[in-house]
This record gives C-alpha cells, sequence and structure tokens, in this order.
C-alpha cells in the first residue's frame, strides 16, 4: 500500500526514491522531522499527514456519531467543500465525480495520490497565506502546521495562530489543544485525535523550549 502511496506522490511531486512498508513510511517521516535539510518538499507533509489520517477507497463519514454527514474519501479529502468538484475535474478528469460521492465507485490508490498531492499543496498555500514566516520554522514545525491545517484544527483556532505568529510557541501549544473536538474526541468516538493533536501540540512546545 505505502509503495503505491509513494510512487503516486513522487510522480506528481516530480521526487526520487520510494519505500515499501509501513514502519519504512513512519521512518521516513521520523527523519525527516529531525533533519530540516532531508526530503523538505510537499512530499514531507504528505508523508505527515496521511500517516496521521489513513487512507479511505470509498466515502466515509469520519465523525458519525454528531448528527452532520461529511461525506470524506482518500486522505481526508471533504467531498463537500466548496471547490472538491473542481478538484477531482482537474486533478481526476476520468473519475465520474458524483458515482464517487454517492458510494457507487471506489478510488485506486494511484487516484488518492493525485488527490492527496493536490490537497496538499492547497493547505500548504493555506498555511503560508495565514503565517507569513512559515518557511523559517524548522520542518518538524512546519509539519505539525499543515497538519493543523489540513484537519482544520489549527486554521479554526485564531488565538493558536496570533501566538505562532507573534512568536509565542509554548503559549501556541497550550492554545491548539484548547479545542472542543480535542476534549470531546472520545466521545465523538475519535480518541485518535488527541494523540494527533498532542503530537502537533508538542512539535510547538519543542521549538519553544529549544530557543528557536
Amino acid at each position: 500500500m505505502v509503495k503505491n502511496i509513494l510512487r503516486g506522490m513522487l510522480t506528481s511531486l516530480v521526487l526520487a526514491g520510494a519505500v515499501s512498508c509501513g514502519s519504512d513510511l513512519e521512518s521516513r517521516v521520523r527523519l525527516e522531522s529531525e533533519n530540516n535539510n532531508v526530503g523538505d518538499s510537499n512530499l514531507s507533509y504528505a508523508t505527515y499527514v496521511a500517516n496521521n489520517e489513513g487512507r479511505k477507497s470509498k466515502v466515509y463519514d469520519p465523525i458519525p456519531q454528531d448528527g452532520k454527514y461529511e461525506p470524506t474519501i482518500g486522505v481526508g479529502h471533504y467531498l463537500d467543500r466548496g471547490d472538491s468538484r473542481e478538484t477531482f475535474k482537474r486533478v481526476l478528469p476520468e473519475v465520474n465525480y458524483d458515482e464517487v460521492y454517492n458510494k457507487r465507485r471506489e478510488l485506486e490508490d494511484e487516484e488518492i495520490d493525485k488527490l492527496l498531492s493536490e490537497d496538499i499543496k492547497i493547505y500548504v498555500k493555506r498555511a503560508k497565506n495565514r503565517i507569513p514566516k512559515f518557511d523559517e520554522f524548522p520542518l518538524y514545525v512546519r509539519q505539525a502546521i499543515v497538519d493543523g491545517f489540513y484537519r482544520g484544527d489549527l486554521s479554526g483556532s485564531p488565538k493558536t495562530l496570533r501566538y505562532i505568529n507573534n512568536g509565542e510557541f509554548g503559549k501556541a501549544s497550550k492554545e491548539y489543544l484548547d479545542n472542543n473536538e480535542y476534549r470531546n474526541a472520545k466521545a465523538l468516538g475519535r480518541p485518535g485525535i488527541r494523540k494527533r493533536m498532542r503530537a502537533n501540540a508538542a512539535k510547538f512546545l519543542k521549538y519553544h523550549e529549544e530557543g528557536k
């Protein structure tokens, strides 16, 4: 599965290299997080997000308990977002969007990879627009930021963004977890959210403690 993930990602990002199993992917993500000079590209953000988000070939509802249907596919691609249909047309012109939406068609691994590659570019751009000094941060901080924008927990927290833009990463780490979805993750049936958000908060705190 990971071989397919990286094959599609590397093709779309015009990068070289491959890994062959889940443990290798996790090792590469850790390596890229620790060394700002290794894999510093959209691939590093994509592998980080995919490792956290998981991947689904068929439409699913990530939080069915909340009473709001949120059709999602691939690596957390929300099908009801405003530009989803246009994204499909641009990236997957051979795929019938309505068939996917109505669960009559699943996505192949390579199609999921192409969609993820496009989505990562969108969210990196959004992160840069909201955080002017984005490119000045170490890779591990940027990965956490992109992941937070991809999920929406960071882009939806004005206070956390203000702390980041002010260079107050200790406060950003605390504010990031002051979040209803984080507190209610178990009740929502998504306890994994807490682990994911704590990992991102820890990166902000690490940057603060290491004196930038």
